[in-house]
């Protein structure tokens, strides 16, 4: 919708700078040509993410903004390092979920082609998620968590990869949605977590609401 906004708006500025030249008497005078008018877009930084993943009004209504810093998951928390923004988080209490995001911006060439390199290779990509994830929730064991996985690879950004499943802590199934993107330099992680997973709101989507912000920026 964003984008069709944009476009619209963009449209009228051509509408308006043309209405006075076609509205104007004739005469034999050559008249200057009228310079249009450039919307620049802001460039893409860390500093933006409040914006970038502002997800309020995508979630449903019961979903809260939390303080990241004071639930313990800023970026110095989480160990993301000065690459990536701060977290935005969001909380539901009825049914529990939890929604989470961040982004880093890659400038060095190379490292974007050694993740571009991962993020072509399909099995690659799968299998490192899902030995990420096995050996985060095993806490370095040899026990492999109880869990189901299902990875695909959206239409969102350049690149995408989707990760859903169900995981067993505790003898409670908690649902989980695990979406890495990427938009030309820009590296988005977006996390949804939930006691029940048919309730739980679609990671997709809210990585489709990032990726219409992040196309309000230059990169």
């Amino acid at each position: 919708m964003s984008k069709i906004i944009k476009v619209t708006m963009l449209m009228l500025v051509v509408l308006l700078l043309l209405l006075p030249v076609a509205c104007g008497k004739s005469d034999d005078t050559t008249t200057a040509a009228t310079p249009t008018a450039t919307i620049a877009k802001p460039k893409l930084t860390l500093n933006d993410a409040a914006a970038v993943l502002d997800l309020s009004k995508v979630l449903p209504s019961q979903f809260k903004q939390l303080d990241a810093a004071e639930e313990g998951m800023s970026n110095a928390d989480m160990g993301l390092g000065e690459e990536f923004s701060e977290v935005q988080a969001y909380l539901s209490e009825n049914p529990y979920q939890v929604a989470f995001a961040y982004y880093g911006i890659v400038e060095d060439a190379a490292e974007r082609a050694e993740s571009e390199a991962v993020f072509n290779n399909e099995d690659e990509f799968k299998k490192l998620m899902m030995d990420s994830f096995i050996s985060g929730l095993s806490g370095g064991s040899d026990t492999t968590p109880d869990m189901t996985m299902d990875i695909t690879t959206p239409d969102i950004g350049d690149k995408a990869a989707l990760s859903r499943g169900t995981v067993n802590i505790n003898g409670a199934e908690i649902g989980y949605g695990i979406l890495f993107f990427r938009i030309n330099k820009a590296y988005v992680f977006v996390c949804v977590v939930g006691i029940n997973s048919d309730d739980m709101v679609s990671v997709a989507d809210l990585g489709r609401s990032i990726e219409n912000n992040i196309d309000q920026y230059s990169q």
